[in-house]
Parts: C-alpha cells; structure tokens; sequence
C-alpha cells in the first residue's frame, strides 16, 4: 500500500469516527433526561408473621414472648438509625459541596 492510499484511510477513518461522535452527540441530547427515582427509605418491614396452630404455635408464642422487649428495642434504634441517615443524605444532597472532617 502506498504512502498515498493509508493518508486517505486514515482521514476516512478520522471523518467516520467525527461522524459517530456528532450523531452519537445528537442522540444523548435527543434523550429525556428524568430527575432519578426518589429512594424509597430504609424502613424495614417489621410486621410479626403469624402463628401457627397447635403445639408448634404454644413454643413460638413462648419464644416471641421473651425476644419481643429485644425486638422493639432493635426496631426502635433501627428506625432512629436510618432517619439518622436518611437526614445526612438531604443535607448532603442540600450542600453544595461534601464536608469531609480532615479537611
């Protein structure tokens, strides 16, 4: 090949590849850009399945009886937690810049 031949390859290539990049640019703007989804929360579900009948249902009575006063504690502090966390992420969201300690 000659000299001649791989310079007009290689500004064929360049005016194909400026192409792509235009209509790839048009493309991306033609797109509608949607605000993201607001996050849901980090709520947990803490509803108590049901008992069963029978003996089976007297033991896990029993069992949820002593872990209940645990359970409320944890769900309390679980639900502190992530208001904790969910406040921190507006004020994040609301600064204009992240604070970070060290600096």
């Amino acid at each position: 090949m000659s000299l001649e031949e791989l310079d007009k390859l290689e500004r064929q290539r360049r005016d194909a590849d400026q192409r792509y990049n235009d209509a790839l640019t048009a493309f991306d703007a033609a797109l509608v850009h949607a605000a993201p989804p607001a996050a849901a929360g980090l709520g947990a579900d803490a509803a108590v399945p049901p008992i069963p009948d029978g003996w089976r249902g007297w033991s896990v009575r029993a069992v949820q009886q002593w872990l209940s006063p645990w359970i409320d504690r944890q769900h309390a502090f679980n639900a502190r937690a992530a208001e904790t966390i969910e406040v921190g992420e507006a004020e994040k969201l609301d600064s204009d810049q992240l604070q970070l300690p060290w600096k």
